[in-house]
């Protein structure tokens, strides 16, 4: 039996998105070295910060959701092709 799923709780693909995008910040402050990108430093710019969150979350998810797909359609192909359906 599963556990329901609550409406605020977040999908595996938005935990994951979320955590590399903190990841990306990160690589930016450190490739920068500028503190505006460094989460808790007193010169960090939460709209900057904010916007690079938030467009790399959901690139993340665009990535991951095309990931799926693919690998989907590349499932449904290999099991069609151990029944002899496709040439």
């Amino acid at each position: 039996m599963s556990t329901p799923v609550m409406a605020d709780t977040p999908s595996v693909a938005e935990r994951i998105a979320k955590d590399r995008a903190d990841w990306l910040l990160d690589a930016v402050a450190c490739a920068l070295q500028d503190r505006r990108f460094l989460r808790g430093d007193p010169e960090y710019d939460e709209v900057i910060g904010g916007a690079i969150l938030l467009n790399a979350e959901k690139a993340i998810l665009v990535a991951l959701a095309r990931a799926l797909e693919a690998l989907n359609t590349e499932n449904s192909e290999m099991v069609a092709l151990s029944k002899g359906r496709l040439a």
